[in-house]
C-alpha cells in the first residue's frame, strides 16, 4: 500500500510539471512567432533553461505518454531553432538575387554601350561614304560640265572656221569663174613676157622670115590665146579648191586641238 501511494504521488507531480511545461513552451513559441513577424531573430533559451525545459525524469511508475510527450516538445523545439536560421536563409537569397539583378543590369549597360558605339561607327562610315560619293559625283559634274564647255567651244570654233572657209571659197570660184568668163568674151586678156617671138603663117606653122628678137634687154609681151588663157585659169581654179580644201581641214585642228603646232600662227 505505501509502495502505491509513493507511485501515485510521483505520477500526481509528474503530471503537474507536464502542465507547467507544456504553458511554458506554449508561451515561447508564441513570443517567437511575434519575434518573427516583426523581423526579429527568435529568442534563443540560454544553456541552463534548456535543461530546465526538460521534462522531468519518470519514476518507473510514469507511463508512456509522459515519454512521447517529451519527444515531441524535443521536436518543437528544433522546428523552432529551425525558424530562427530561415530569417538568414532569406537573406542570403535576396543577396543572391541582388547579385545577379545587378550583374544582368550591368550586362545590359555594357551591351547597350557596345550596342551605342557600333551604331556611331556605322553612322560615321556612312557619313564618309555619302562625302566621298558627294565628292566624287561634284568632280564628274565638273567634268562633264568641262567637258561639254570645251566641246561648245570647239563646235563654235569650227563653225566659225567652216564659215571663213565657205566664204574664201566661195569668193575664190566665184573670181575664177569671171576671170574665165572675161577671157572667154575678150574683155581680158592674158599677157606673158616673152623674149623671141615668131609669127605663125596662115596654116598655123611658123614662118622663117617672121621671126623677130628684142634687142638691149628690152621686155616683149605676147597675148595668149583666149581658149588656151581659158584653160590656164581653169588648172589655176582647181588649184585654189584645193588649197581652200587644206585651209579647211587645218582651221578645223586648230579649232579642236588649239596646242597643235603651227595653229598659233592662225
Amino acid at each position: 500500500m505505501h509502495a502505491g501511494a509513493e507511485r501515485s504521488s510521483v505520477s500526481a507531480r509528474g503530471g503537474r510539471q507536464l502542465c507547467i511545461q507544456r504553458r511554458r513552451e506554449r508561451l515561447l513559441r508564441q513570443h517567437d512567432g511575434e519575434a518573427l513577424q516583426r523581423g526579429r531573430p527568435a529568442r534563443r533559451v540560454p544553456r541552463d533553461q534548456r535543461s530546465r525545459r526538460r521534462p522531468p525524469a519518470m519514476g518507473n511508475g510514469a507511463g508512456p505518454g509522459v515519454a512521447r510527450f517529451g519527444e515531441a516538445a524535443g521536436g518543437r523545439a528544433r522546428d523552432l531553432r529551425a525558424g530562427a536560421v530561415m530569417p538568414k536563409a532569406a537573406s542570403y537569397l535576396l543577396a543572391a538575387l541582388l547579385g545577379m539583378a545587378a550583374g544582368a543590369g550591368a550586362e545590359y549597360l555594357i551591351s547597350a554601350h557596345r550596342l551605342a558605339d557600333e551604331q556611331a561607327a556605322r553612322a560615321l562610315d556612312a557619313q564618309r561614304h555619302a562625302e566621298a560619293l558627294g565628292t566624287i559625283s561634284r568632280a564628274a559634274l565638273d567634268a562633264e560640265q568641262r567637258a561639254i564647255a570645251a566641246h561648245d567651244a570647239a563646235a563654235s570654233a569650227v563653225a566659225a572656221v567652216d564659215q571663213r572657209t565657205t566664204k574664201e571659197r566661195n569668193e575664190h570660184e566665184a573670181e575664177s569663174r569671171s576671170l574665165r568668163a572675161a577671157l572667154a568674151a575678150g574683155t581680158e586678156r592674158l599677157r606673158v613676157a616673152v623674149r623671141h617671138c615668131t609669127a605663125a603663117g596662115g596654116d598655123g606653122v611658123p614662118g622663117a622670115s617672121s621671126a623677130t628678137g628684142v634687142g638691149d634687154g628690152a621686155a616683149a609681151y605676147a597675148d595668149v590665146d583666149a581658149a588656151v588663157a581659158e584653160r590656164v585659169f581653169g588648172v589655176a581654179g582647181d588649184d585654189q579648191r584645193e588649197i581652200d580644201k587644206l585651209t579647211a581641214l587645218q582651221g578645223y585642228v586648230c579649232a579642236v586641238r588649239p596646242e597643235t603646232p603651227g595653229c598659233d600662227q592662225k
